[in-house]
């Protein structure tokens, strides 16, 4: 069977491995047992799985048997990560680094375990999808600089006529805008004063510019 569980009846492995193959092949936890077989156990009110692709667990609260088949039934909206351990004691240094990296409230999403497993002692962490959005998101910020003047004068200023797109005739208005990753602050705000450099060096355009405005993510 592509599922099994010592502690699951014939039976009851029998409806779990019938429904699991009716699943599209995309299913997490069939395209699972595509690589070989899942082994499922319960331990500390969890049920664990463990399979080539490596761990997930889901908390137990009916019976192993509802929970496998919940499992299978629900969409997997959480990541599953093992992390090795020295001891049991760094298990409290690491839900300390979750507050410190994803704040209070999102790292009170995470759940975790911990198992042993080949002698080693293996932390197993649920990051659920909201944690691993924010994991993901845009990290850093973005600056503009407004300007506005008659068009033969933006073009006088090399900035402006490489990023401005300026174009038309009469006055024209518009803005340049730089996004920046984390860290890169320093890099945005020497170009927005660089710009402003060259429109002060250059006086009597009639180019008005506005304040460099920055949002951080």
């Amino acid at each position: 069977m592509p599922l099994v569980s010592h502690e699951l009846s014939v039976s009851e492995l029998y409806t779990i491995n019938r429904i699991l193959q009716e699943k599209p092949l995309h299913h997490a936890l069939r395209k699972e047992t595509m690589d070989g077989q899942v082994t499922v156990a319960s331990t500390q009110g969890c049920a664990v799985f463990h399979s080539a692709a490596g761990f997930s667990f889901r908390r137990i609260r009916e019976n192993l048997c509802a929970t496998v088949l919940e499992e299978i039934d629900a969409e997997r909206e959480y990541l599953c990560t093992a992390l090795e351990l020295g001891s049991r004691s760094m298990v409290s240094a690491m839900l300390d680094r979750f507050v410190e990296t994803h704040g209070q409230n999102m790292a009170n999403k995470i759940d975790h375990i911990v198992i042993e497993r080949d002698g080693k002692i293996l932390m197993l962490v649920n990051l659920p999808s909201c944690v691993i959005r924010h994991m993901m998101a845009y990290k850093g910020g973005r600056m503009t600089t407004g300007f506005s003047g008659p068009v033969e004068s933006l073009l006088k200023i090399p900035m402006l006529e490489k990023y401005g797109n300026v174009a038309g005739t009469g006055v024209f208005r518009g803005c340049i805008a730089t996004e920046y990753m984390e860290g890169g602050y320093e890099h945005a705000r020497n170009f927005h004063f660089a710009l402003v450099q060259e429109v002060v060096s250059r006086p009597g355009l009639g180019i008005t510019l506005s304040p460099i405005a920055a949002w951080n993510a």
